[in-house]
């Protein structure tokens, strides 16, 4: 993932990066942006030679995470659809009815799940492969819960 932020504020082109397993930072002219002055937040340089301070709000529901510099929110990314998200939690399922063993393969699958749905690829691959992500946590705790008991 690599977004650009576009504020008249700054000084420098300011981009957001990150990976489906990895935190998103920023980057200014790409290099990793400094920290802040306040906890979990960026210093990005301005036009009068000072600096703002950048967070990251997480976005469970978009593509890419919001950023908000200064007082400003930048929404960034594009919505994932409602439906995504129900196919996104099937394995949730097993949170429910598997125990701790279908807590972990649920969880786990959900989070695997997530990622893909906030990726790039086209929304019938995502489909099909969140889809055998969940058929393959729900046939593992299957099969597990069988050799157990």
């Amino acid at each position: 993932m690599a977004v650009e932020i576009n504020d008249d504020r700054l000084a420098a082109s300011v981009t957001v990066k990150g990976g489906p397993w990895s935190a998103p930072y920023l980057e200014v002219n790409g290099q990793r942006a400094p920290k802040g002055s306040a906890r979990g937040t960026f210093a990005l340089p301005t036009h009068h030679g000072d600096t703002i301070n950048a967070r990251i709000k997480p976005a469970v529901t978009r593509t890419v995470p919001t950023v908000v510099v200064g007082d400003r929110e930048h929404v960034l990314g594009e919505t994932i659809p409602w439906w995504l998200l129900v196919i996104a939690f099937i394995p949730a399922v097993l949170v429910g009815v598997g125990g701790m063993l279908g807590g972990a393969l649920g969880g786990a699958a959900a989070a695997a799940n997530f990622a893909v749905a906030r990726t790039t690829k086209p929304v019938g691959e995502k489909v099909v492969t969140m889809i055998g992500i969940s058929a393959a946590a729900i046939g593992l705790w299957f099969a597990i819960a069988q050799m157990l008991g």
